[in-house]
């Protein structure tokens, strides 16, 4: 999240230092007062150059496959059609634009200014304003989005985990791997174009060591025979011609859910940080048997409910893991003259093994170790029958007594791991959803279920929402408070450069309006609101609007500084209210330009990335064939801070050009209001 601030920070620092040093000095070396087109016998001119050019590069390239040949003549040709559309519409249309367009618009917004400065039509115009965002966050209530911690991606990976009871032998799960492999390869047999899978890029099965899931496991890399791992890697968005890897995954999820024995997770490759399960609840206590009983009841209920797009329940902690349990007789073995410690030496050297020796060559040292075999090993009679060797301490004899007889064994089953947090021992329920459906959505709707049963638990249980709901706690308190300390800023600065608290007051509140903006957009357009991109987007929308009130705000304090000294007066308050309007036009139509055209080159600079417009320059330069499409995994993770963006800024444009005057000239007529009327009062 550090590296977001930190590169706008940077890209701002190096704007700034550009329009300040490197524009200045092009602009009074290069630039003209006036455009000129380019004329039509340096165009010709130029035409041949650029052909004769062009194709001596090009020809050579493609007999030879010669990338930048090809490369090097292909941007010529570009930069040959770019000179020709300049010259028969692009001169044309900037010279409308700059002469004929703004001019027309500038005019059009000083009679605006004039009308609605007028009167109650003012105080009518900021009432309505208040009432819009007012508005927007009744319809936001009425029609909320969906929350999400990350955005929701496009499958690039479906990941199917495999699970058998604890003891399972490995050849099992090896089955049951095989068979989830044979219904993935006949689901992506349909994408198969020339010999070649156009969705697929590689499957990878994994058996054992390795096929852990990390959200449940905590990566946990010991060898887990009873559990099994099939990924599916999909190519890249471009190549899938269209098919959607959300229903190739409802499909992985509907062919391999019956595996008698078996618990199956399907699940897709996680977008962002590692946070959990979207879908998870945890119980904490100290009883670990009766967590698991009262964890089992909880799921019971919440499957009573029928809550939809809840895949499939389950408890990261079970008591299946099977352990050989051995009881030493103490007592026995101590009338024997050996120790407790001898009969366990001997039982981990027979399985772990003991260093006997060591092999030297070259200058590495290889570790000669000693065990029981394999077979052997997993012999419990074998195990049991070894002899413990010992010294008698009574008359220094050599003895010899088999394990059995100091020793009794029981079979049991305990818990496969122990987690704890904050020193209490917890256990998670936990699950995926279905595509279509949002983890927020159905924790509040489980939440609410638990709420209403007034669900009690056994004991000192108690239980909490973690995993994605506890990092969107977390993420969601930081990045508001993030928002309040620029805010805070921002209006150190303002207070700074204007030494007013009316005028830091008035840029701030656009601020405030301009979130409305936000609320439109997302509802109108259906988003579901993403904590951390949306986030970030309403902090950078709050610089952007910040800086165009800025604009317009200092611009009034300088025409009220000239009027000042033409009129040889003191201050801003010896203006007449009239001089104050007519200083107010004429800034907003002075500023309207600068205004209007940050804010369309941001938004326009910000389309792309929000509908995901891409193409290969590479491509376009070497085959002319750009592979423009519109998508991908790049929309969905900066689609939402675009739009946040775009929909602030857009609406916030609107409200700098027309309530920042309006503001600022009633909070002047008002002050002039109570300035007559004290001193109707005096006298």
């Amino acid at each position: 999240m550090v590296y977001f601030p930190i590169t706008l920070s940077c890209v701002l620092g190096a704007s700034l230092f550009v329009a300040m040093v490197i524009n200045a000095a092009m602009t009074g070396g290069f630039m003209d007062i006036e455009d000129r087109n380019i004329s039509k016998k340096a165009l010709k001119k130029y035409t041949i150059i650029f052909i004769v050019s062009g194709l001596l590069f090009v020809i050579p390239g493609n007999i030879s496959n010669t990338v930048w040949m090809k490369a090097i003549g292909h941007l010529i040709i570009i930069a040959l059609v770019l000179m020709w559309a300049y010259h028969l519409f692009l001169y044309k249309w900037t010279q409308d634009f700059q002469h004929s367009f703004f001019p027309g618009l500038e005019k059009k917004y000083q009679v605006f200014l004039g009308k609605i400065l007028t009167g109650k039509k003012a105080l009518i115009a900021l009432v309505g304003i208040i009432g819009l965002l007012i508005f927007s966050v009744i319809l936001l209530i009425l029609f909320p989005r969906e929350t999400l911690f990350f955005p929701k991606n496009i499958p690039n990976q479906a990941i199917v985990y495999i699970e058998y009871p604890q003891g399972t032998e490995i050849e099992k799960t090896n089955k049951a791997n095989l068979f989830v492999e044979k219904q993935v390869i006949a689901i992506l047999a349909k994408y198969v174009e020339n010999n070649e899978n156009y969705l697929a890029e590689s499957i990878v099965s994994q058996v054992g060591k390795g096929a852990g899931n990390p959200n449940v496991d905590s990566g946990n890399q010991s060898e887990t025979p009873y559990k099994g791992k099939v990924t599916v890697n999909f190519t890249e968005y471009k190549f899938r011609k269209d098919v959607n890897t959300s229903d190739i995954l409802e499909e992985i999820r509907s062919k391999v859910k019956a595996i008698a024995g078996a618990k199956i997770i399907v699940e897709k490759d996680s977008n962002g940080p590692p946070s959990g399960y979207p879908i998870s609840l945890q119980l904490s206590g100290t009883n670990y048997d009766e967590m698991l009983v009262e964890a089992k009841k909880v799921i019971a209920f919440i499957n009573s409910k029928n809550i939809e797009g809840i895949e499939k329940l389950n408890i990261d902690v079970n008591k299946e893991s099977p352990e050989m349990e051995v009881n030493v007789d103490r007592v026995g073995i101590g009338s024997l003259g050996a120790s407790t410690g001898q009969l366990g030496f001997t039982m981990r050297r027979a399985i772990y093994g003991q260093e006997i020796s060591t092999y030297k060559e070259g200058k590495d040292d290889y570790n000669i170790v000693m065990r029981l075999q394999e077979d052997q090993r997993k012999n419990e009679s074998v195990l049991f029958n070894q002899p413990v060797t010992f010294r008698n301490q009574n008359n220094g004899q050599i003895v010899q007594v088999p394990i059995s007889s100091l020793a009794t064994t029981e079979k049991k089953f305990t818990f496969n791991q122990i987690k704890r947090k904050n020193s209490k021992r917890i256990m998670t329920i936990y699950s995926n959803v279905i595509t279509g459906y949002t983890g927020d959505g159905i924790t509040k709707q489980i939440e609410a279920s638990l709420k209403a049963a007034n669900y009690k638990m056994a004991g000192d249980i108690t239980y909490s929402f973690s995993g994605e709901q506890e990092q969107q706690k977390k993420d969601s308190g930081f990045l508001f408070g993030a928002l309040l300390l620029a805010l805070a800023s921002i209006t150190i600065i303002i207070v700074l450069q204007f030494n007013s608290i009316s005028k830091t007051a008035i840029i701030m509140f656009t601020v405030l309006l301009s979130f409305s903006g936000v609320f439109y957009g997302y509802v109108f357009a259906g988003m579901d609101f993403v904590i951390l991109m949306t986030m970030m987007g309403i902090i950078a929308l709050s610089g952007i609007v910040v800086k165009n009130g800025i604009v317009l705000m200092d611009f009034f304090v300088l025409l009220m500084d000239e009027k000042v000294s033409e009129n040889k007066q003191t201050s801003h308050d010896d203006l007449t209210i009239a001089e104050i309007k007519d200083v107010i036009i004429q800034s907003g139509k002075s500023r309207l330009r600068p205004v209007l055209l940050t804010a369309l080159t941001a938004i326009l600079g910000l389309i792309p990335l929000a509908i995901g417009l891409n193409f290969d320059f590479f491509s376009l330069v070497t085959n002319l064939n750009p592979h423009i499409y519109v998508g991908g995994d790049n929309v969905v993770f900066w689609g939402p801070l675009a739009w946040t963006i775009i929909f602030g800024l857009t609406y916030a444009t609107v409200l700098t050009l027309v309530m920042v005057p309006v503001m600022f000239y009633l909070v002047k007529r008002t002050k002039y209001w109570l300035r007559d009327r004290r001193l109707a009062n005096e006298n």
